[in-house]
């Protein structure tokens, strides 16, 4: 590792730091000085480090508003490298050559910005590890392609990792055609989906087909190897119409009651508007209703089509309330299946199972919901937008990081 690649890696490792604080201006700005001063202090061009700095701010809409550092020492380059004298640079721009085979950079920085897309899309998904991993092939197999040194690649992946805690637990994916220049084949990862399939209000939940699931699963995901699903719980799910301002304690307490579940089964949540239907048919009593929707999970399809039936009855919830109690029209007792499904797909398609999972409703009877879930352990899907810009700039200075001076 040269000099200014050495310096650049101090300078992520500051920029990293001030991330973390929460300033993102002021922590490029520190970036910024640093790979300047470091590029002229190594004998460089410091419009190689310029050349850096634009693309990852052209790539970075959390950089726009900072304003560009005066930094010392940067601004006349120091000494330039020497190519055309003996040194190792040669013919264009962004193109150096190493034994009989020739490195084409800005092929390779190109094909780093088609991977951060990639790699992108994963992060919002959630699956920080499943990003990783498409990014970090896609980069092995771009520098391959371009005729560099997948061992050039290699050194900033792990450069990356060691300063994001958040890709400590990511384990390094077996890449095809990253290490003999092959053609450039993202590698396989595994995604769990926690999903939802709601049904319509009559449907039955024991004529549900594990099977069945799976099938539609697959050929909405595109994938060869067939998902593994698990059917997790049943959610039934019912909106009340319940007097202004009922203790809702004593509403779970009689839902529990009605439907014999435990009362931690039961999950009410209030509907803060008054509804304008209820308000007219309700004016000339003088009274107001409030809507309730309850959701009851229970073990099995057969609890949960016993739950549907009974939750439709209200008299014993009047009878706790001392006032009426009405399902809502349009919202009557209907099911949902809670299923886990566990995906392997090419990691370039990571990031769009969520979306793609919805289309295998209709196959099913049902309309699908799901969320990709983290596989990084212990800390969950980070929930701050500094610690996602940490690891999106991180990997953006390394993209365009190749143009060292030799």
């Amino acid at each position: 590792m040269n000099q200014a690649q050495s310096t650049a890696t101090t300078c992520l490792t500051e920029m990293t730091m001030g991330l973390q604080g929460g300033d993102a201006c002021g922590a490029w700005s520190t970036y910024e000085c640093c790979l300047k001063d470091g590029f002229s202090a190594a004998g460089c061009e410091t419009s190689q480090a310029d050349a850096m700095l634009t693309s990852t701010r052209s790539m970075q809409p959390a950089l726009a508003g900072c304003a560009s550092s005066t930094c010392s020492g940067s601004s006349t380059g120091g000494s330039t490298d020497e190519a055309g004298a003996g040194g190792s640079s040669s013919g264009s721009e962004g193109t150096s050559s190493s034994g009989n085979s020739v490195c084409d950079l800005s092929a390779a920085v190109a094909s780093g910005s088609t991977c951060l897309t990639a790699m992108t899309q994963g992060l919002v998904g959630g699956d920080t590890c499943s990003a990783w991993s498409t990014y970090e092939c896609c980069l092995k197999d771009g520098y391959s392609a371009a005729g560099c040194e997948t061992s050039q690649a290699d050194t900033m992946l792990s450069t990356t990792k060691s300063t994001q805690p958040a890709l400590a637990n990511c384990a390094s994916p077996t890449c095809s055609g990253s290490s003999s220049g092959g053609s450039s084949q993202p590698s396989e990862v595994t995604t769990t989906l926690t999903g939802h399939v709601h049904y319509p209000a009559e449907y039955d939940p024991t004529t549900f087909d594990i099977n069945n699931y799976i099938e539609a699963t697959q050929a909405a995901l595109g994938v060869s190897t067939a998902p593994e699903a698990v059917l997790k719980a049943w959610e039934i799910l019912v909106s009340y119409l319940v007097p202004a301002g009922a203790d809702m304690a004593a509403l779970k307490t009689a839902i529990a009651s009605a439907n014999s579940v435990e009362e931690s089964a039961v999950a009410l949540t209030i509907t803060s508007r008054r509804l304008g239907q209820v308000r007219r048919l309700n004016a000339q009593a003088g009274t107001l209703n409030a809507q309730v929707d309850a959701k009851i999970t229970v073990p099995d399809a057969a609890k949960a089509n016993s739950v549907k039936t009974s939750a439709a009855s209200v008299d014993s919830l009047t009878t706790a309330l001392g006032g009426a109690v009405s399902v809502k029209a349009g919202s009557e007792p209907a099911a949902a299946a809670v299923i886990e499904t566990t995906v392997k797909s090419d990691a370039s398609k990571a990031g769009d199972l969520q979306n793609l999972i919805s289309d295998a409703g209709p196959a099913v009877g049902g309309t699908i919901t799901a969320e990709a879930s983290t596989s990084t352990s212990g800390g969950g899907a980070t929930s701050s937008s500094v610690g996602s810009s940490s690891i999106m700039l991180a990997t953006l200075v390394l993209i365009v990081k190749p143009h060292w001076c030799y």
